[in-house]
């Protein structure tokens, strides 16, 4: 999964929070993850931070219906006689 948020002016950091805390190292505009059905209802915002001020974005809720799984592929073996 991954967010990601772009502004204008001087932007000098961005802070991502899951569920109002920190998520530490996570200081860059985008943030990637991996989701579990866990993740489900978690709630993010990112906090911009400039010389004037920091502005905090408004808060997303994640959804997850089901998590992917990986594709089978049988492999048929032949013999000769």
């Amino acid at each position: 999964m991954s967010f990601s948020v772009f502004g204008s002016g001087t932007i000098t950091g961005y802070q991502w929070y899951r569920n109002g805390s920190v998520i530490a190292g996570a200081t860059s505009n985008m943030y990637d993850f991996a989701t579990t059905v866990s993740n489900n209802g978690d709630k993010y915002k990112v906090e911009t931070l400039g010389p004037c001020g920091n502005v905090m974005s408004a808060e997303v809720v994640l959804t997850v219906t089901s998590v992917p799984t990986s594709p089978t592929e049988c492999v048929r073996a032949s013999k000769r006689y």
